[in-house]
């Protein structure tokens, strides 16, 4: 997904990229993409700057947190980024970032290259805890049964030993208490 600053004529251009799967370097670990990444841009050419607001489209394939099955998930994210060309007269000192210079990329002779901004865009896009569906019911902690699928015929329900004291104390709630006579 490279764009030629110079075929920027103009000071605004509308131009839409569809990459196929094959140009991200996602790790099987990391994501899976189930379609070709869609990215719709407005350029904005202000000087030697450059503005690109867009629209990111894709499907990737998640594992759900609670019941551990595989689904697809729709990503539709808008980002933006300026980019200004790269100067090699910068010193090792003056390459501190500031807060303002986070949504800001550089290009080298001319050549803007949007594949890692919108990798990185997929990225951020992914829920940190993905699930299927809100009802998802997840799994039995006892057997490990998708309670989606069906109900559990585990006889399950057993008190880890850790806390059998505090079943304990649960049974002498339930029974009437004589602690204190009456007078």
């Amino acid at each position: 997904m490279k764009l030629d600053v110079n075929d920027i004529t103009g000071t605004e251009a509308d131009v839409v990229f569809n990459a196929p799967i094959s140009e991200f370097n996602f790790s099987v670990d990391e994501l899976v993409l189930k379609k070709e990444v869609q990215v719709v841009t407005r350029i904005r050419k202000i000087n030697n700057k450059i503005l690109i607001k867009g629209t990111i489209e894709t499907q990737v394939d998640l594992e759900c947190s609670r019941c551990l099955e595989h689904f697809p998930y729709s990503i539709g994210e808008d980002f933006q980024v300026v980019f200004e060309p790269f100067s090699s007269d910068i010193q090792e000192e003056e390459m501190e970032l500031e807060k303002e210079d986070l949504d800001i990329g550089f290009y080298k002779e001319g050549i803007i290259d949007l594949t890692e901004v919108v990798r990185e865009q997929i990225i951020l896009a992914v829920p940190m805890i993905p699930i299927c569906n809100e009802d998802c019911k997840g799994l039995c902690p006892y057997c490990g049964q998708n309670l989606n699928q069906c109900k559990c015929v585990c006889v399950g329900k057993t008190i880890d030993p850790r806390w059998s004291k505090l079943q304990n104390l649960v049974s002498k709630k339930t029974m009437p208490s004589r602690r204190f006579k009456e007078e």
